[in-house]
């Protein structure tokens, strides 16, 4: 059976001397995992038709015994060649697809990774590299899985969080703990002050990276919630990738 999709390329991995292994986003099957037969060769009909972060459209043969299926015809529609040039954008940007990536199981399709991966790398082509659109992809990212950290309430008792200090953020508990309920001894927690929750709240409810841009934390407030995110991933997605402290130390904020 031949398929048709849209599919942004997330990662490319060698098959043989002449073949790749090519793992594509899907806007309708989510992730999958195709040979692209004789990629390497020089007069390949594949040579610059596909490249990491790019939306092509690609037509294959479904192969259901191995979940490797075969590329028939690829052809690119949002090249993103500034990723070329800008290697600090392409940090992040292998960080998104990384994040995507290890957090794909089987055939689960969860139709949202697509549109957040496709508008932040945009983002990342027309702005650059920016923390505010790496936070702001991390927390669509845990909403698009149903793990939003709580940020309006305390997650014991309910009580709406205000501008008062000695908050607590455990990611154990799943956000912020006010002063009456500290969490236990075995819920780790970070004392979070009320700007950085007011940051992350912000970001939250933003619709798009563009608009997340015109929120400035400071450098203090950079490694606070670049922490009690990482934190938050790594708990709740048992992952803790490499890319993620990469794409932090290129972009050169911390």
């Amino acid at each position: 059976m031949i398929k048709k999709t849209e599919a942004i390329c997330i990662k490319i991995s060698p098959f043989s001397r002449t073949s790749h292994i090519v793992s594509w986003l899907t806007n309708k099957h989510g992730l999958i995992n195709t040979v692209i037969k004789g990629a390497q060769r020089p007069k390949s009909w594949f040579v610059g038709q596909y490249d990491l972060f790019q939306t092509c459209e690609i037509l294959f043969y479904i192969r259901s015994h191995n979940n490797l299926h075969i590329i028939k015809e690829c052809s690119p529609l949002i090249p993103r060649t500034v990723f070329h040039s800008d290697w600090r954008a392409a940090a992040i940007a292998s960080y998104f697809c990384d994040l995507i990536y290890r957090s794909s199981y089987g055939n689960t399709h969860i139709p949202e990774y697509y549109e957040l991966l496709s508008t932040s790398l945009n983002a990342l082509t027309d702005k650059g590299h920016d923390i505010s659109i790496m936070s702001w992809y991390e927390l669509n990212f845990l909403k698009a899985n149903g793990l939003s950290p709580t940020l309006n309430n305390c997650v014991t008792c309910g009580k709406a969080i205000t501008t008062q200090p000695n908050y607590t953020f455990t990611a154990q508990l799943g956000g912020v703990v006010c002063s009456k309920c500290s969490p236990s001894n075995n819920a780790p927690a970070t004392t979070v002050s009320p700007d950085i929750i007011a940051i992350l709240k912000s970001w939250q409810r933003t619709a798009s990276p563009a608009t997340a841009r015109n929120i400035k934390p400071n450098h203090k407030q950079t490694l606070a919630f670049r922490s009690l995110l990482g934190i938050f991933i790594s708990y709740h997605l048992d992952i803790n990738p490499a890319s993620r402290r990469i794409a932090i130390e290129i972009s050169g904020k911390l």
